[in-house]
């Protein structure tokens, strides 16, 4: 039995242990670098979202050790339960008050869709957003959080942004039941922070003199191009398909280019999640985003985020450079990007060809390859580059391999030398693009790329990517439109309904 000197002793460590981890600090540096929150100019928001909630509950365990000292462990079991009965139901109510149905941004549902046998049906998902909505953004292009760079300078001009939906979901003007061009993709096509009349399939359709049916939704991968195709694209008999593939996100691995593999007797290698680990993140998913949790991480940015936002950080000399400048001089335009838009471009011919990422990718364009030939379709592979893709060759020369050292560090380990790892990832900045430049040749599939005509527009002083966002402005869907529409011209006409 412990005597009440052990239970005050015990009380006084859980009261230190929720006071010490409040003076060890972030990595400022590198949440700066990633656009992450800074609160109170010192900590991550998950860092001080965890303090927050450990602080109180080893207080708690504090106070029922000191209560041990005078009280039964009994009573002191009664009240604490009470206590946490009380919390619960507060928390329990708020929970359920922020559940009130409110119109989603996205939905996602399941299609049958019918296949080339009688009787045949697949269960397609699909996403889309509210049908018949029309939203007016006004979009500031401003870093994320209130610490940032150093030197901030402004960002693209404030924008205003109509978006408007049609009856399926999906961002249209017209709605007639068969197009000369469906377009698929993820928020490059669909157009995110840019107006309706700016999107670049809407450009092309202008150019080409052709109606284009606009399919891209933001979030989506390489699987829903293949089940949006196949569940909205081909009922209306498009002569052409273009399907854009954003190397940001695009390359990440798809589970159903995996179970497309395996059905034809191969194993494509990749991770494989335990079920631990699923469950994990089940659980990480469901808490971080209930309306409890939101709303407080949200009052903890808005009302901690300012607070010693402006604060000398050490170390501040390896984001000197950022964001880069084109061109350089008064007239330029500043583009920023995170170290691991930067990383992801660091790969050997090879190791790229060989992963789990691309191979995935690569089975699910092979379906849309097989799935448009059926049906008479010509298919055209538009390729986006990720922003550090076009700038970073413009820029090489007025960053030391020291600051790109010291940048891609915040991301990966175990990096050759400043001045080799320079070496290394200028020249393999095309990497991904090659490979798949490769791939779809050897399938005789037509592949147009936008990375030379933004790199240009760019080198020339005309912001093709905002500022602070990893997305085009209306002057790089400008861009990307005539790269499209002069390729496609120059190879072969597009046949007209």
């Amino acid at each position: 039995m412990r005597t009440q000197p052990t239970y005050r002793w015990l009380a006084l460590g859980f009261l230190a242990a929720g006071i010490v981890p409040w003076f060890f600090p972030s990595n400022v540096l590198k949440l700066i670098a990633d656009h992450e929150h800074v609160l109170l100019g010192r900590y991550s928001l998950e860092r001080f979202s965890a303090l927050v909630v450990l602080t109180p509950a080893l207080w708690l365990a504090a106070v029922i050790a000191w209560s041990l000292r005078t009280h039964t462990a009994k009573e002191v079991l009664f009240r604490t339960a009470a206590l946490l009965l009380g919390v619960s139901v507060a928390v329990a109510a708020a929970d359920i008050a922020g559940r009130i149905p409110r119109e989603p941004r996205y939905i996602e549902r399941q299609v049958l869709v019918r296949t080339r046998w009688p009787g045949e049906r697949v269960d397609d998902v699909v996403r889309h957003r509210p049908p018949n909505q029309q939203y007016r953004i006004q979009y500031n292009d401003a870093p994320v959080a209130a610490r940032s760079y150093p030197f901030a300078p402004p960002g693209f001009p404030t924008v205003d942004i109509t978006l408007t939906t049609d009856h399926r979901g999906y961002r249209n003007l017209t709605r007639l039941d068969q197009y000369d061009i469906v377009t698929l993709g993820d928020s490059f096509t669909e157009g995110s922070r840019v107006s309706d009349e700016e999107v670049w399939p809407v450009r092309v359709g202008r150019r080409l003199r052709r109606t284009v049916y606009n399919l891209g939704i933001s979030g989506v991968n390489p699987d829903y191009y293949l089940t949006t195709l196949r569940a909205f694209g081909l009922p209306l008999k498009p002569k052409t398909v273009f399907i854009m593939i954003y190397e940001g996100n695009d390359f990440k691995g798809t589970p159903l280019g995996r179970e497309l593999a395996q059905a034809e007797g191969r194993d494509i290698p990749g991770p494989a999640a335990s079920v631990p680990a699923r469950i994990g993140r089940w659980l990480e998913t469901s808490i971080k985003y209930t309306p409890v949790v939101l709303s407080l991480r949200n009052a903890f940015i808005h009302r901690l985020g300012p607070i010693n936002a402006d604060g000398p950080v050490p170390g501040a000399e390896i984001l000197s450079w950022m964001p880069v400048a084109l061109p350089p001089g008064p007239e330029a335009q500043y583009y920023a990007f995170e170290p691991k838009r930067l990383v992801r471009l660091y790969w050997t011919h090879a190791a790229f060809r060989e992963s789990y990422g691309w191979v995935s990718t690569a089975e699910v364009f092979k379906r849309i390859k097989a799935l448009c030939a059926e049906e008479g379709i010509r298919l055209v592979v538009v390729y986006a580059p990720s922003k550090p893709h076009v700038v970073m060759p413009l820029v090489a020369d007025r960053v030391t391999a020291e600051q790109l050292h010291a940048f891609a560090s915040f991301k990966a380990r175990n990096l050759p030398p400043p001045g080799e790892f320079k070496r290394e990832l200028v020249a393999r900045l095309d990497t991904q693009e090659a490979v798949a430049r490769e791939f779809f040749a050897a399938e005789g599939v037509e592949f147009i790329s936008t990375t030379a005509i933004l790199r240009q527009w760019a080198a020339a002083g005309r912001q093709v990517y905002y500022t602070y966002d990893q997305h085009w402005t209306a002057l790089g869907h400008e861009a990307v439109a005539e790269a499209v529409a002069r390729t496609v011209t120059a190879g072969k006409s597009l046949p007209r309904r």
